[in-house]
């Protein structure tokens, strides 16, 4: 397993080519080699592809528009195709009670089919509102159970699951062989409230998350951080970064 940096935790800074190329100076330079393309601004997929190259960065999941994902396949996976991206992600979706969930499947089959004979994949990114129980069921394990997995693939976020009421490292070792990528965040408390923390510097368990993500096929562990920098963005990856080499989860879940 790699680890990566989720470009969302720097989306201020990558709204216009020059200030894209200087973020991902900054992100190679803490030594990240993973990205995920999320919240950029617009600039050409040739240019994103060209720019990540030089430093040496590989794409390796998006979020992407999910009404183009659903109503414009085609130029999607040619975008993706430029990016050198084979993993397309919806990032949010506006479920609104049980049947909307049947609905989204129903939707995007088509969708997920046309990127498997292109080579790509699906993945759906959560929050914390899929854990709303309906009946025995959750909206995720809707997800889960009533997909393909060869078509559709999910992006974990360890602090949404946690928020959720749902243990990351179990849900993990659910969806063996379903996630290529997923965000890892940290939480802590503070002032009584559960905010995002750097990895290490709150209260989830990664050695168990990471063991997990092992023994389930993950490929990249991307750190996200939405909010909440102690400094800035840069310095909550560079404080993640250098606490996962610290404890050399590379070289154990490798």
């Amino acid at each position: 397993m790699e680890f990566g940096a989720q470009l969302y935790t720097v989306r201020d800074f990558t709204q216009n080519e020059e200030d894209f190329k200087s973020t991902l100076k900054r992100i190679a330079e803490i030594g990240y080699k993973n990205i995920q393309i999320s919240a950029v601004g617009p600039i050409a997929p040739e240019i994103i592809k060209s720019i990540a190259d030089y430093y040496g960065l590989k794409i390796v999941v998006t979020h992407y528009d999910v009404n183009k994902i659903q109503n414009d396949t085609k130029a999607v996976i040619e975008h993706h195709k430029k990016l050198g991206c084979e993993n397309i992600g919806i990032g949010y979706f506006p479920f609104n009670g049980e049947s909307s969930y049947y609905q989204f499947i129903k939707d995007f089959e088509k969708p997920m089919k046309m990127m498997k004979e292109n080579g790509m994949k699906l993945h759906y990114h959560n929050h914390s509102f899929e854990f709303e129980r309906f009946g025995q069921r959750t909206g995720y394990d809707i997800l889960i159970e009533e997909t393909d997995k060869d078509l559709f693939g999910f992006i974990l976020d360890t602090y949404w699951v946690q928020v959720g009421g749902k243990n990351p490292s179990d849900l993990i070792e659910r969806l063996k062989g379903r996630i290529s990528c997923m965000h890892i965040k940290d939480m802590s408390i503070q002032n009584g409230n559960q905010c995002i923390a750097e990895i290490m510097e709150g209260n989830l368990d990664f050695d168990k998350i990471l063991t997990s993500c092992k023994n389930s096929g993950v490929q990249y562990a991307l750190v996200e951080q939405d909010g909440n920098w102690r400094v800035d963005p840069f310095t909550s990856l560079e404080t993640s970064y250098k606490n996962i080499k610290k404890k050399k989860w590379e070289e154990k879940n490798g």
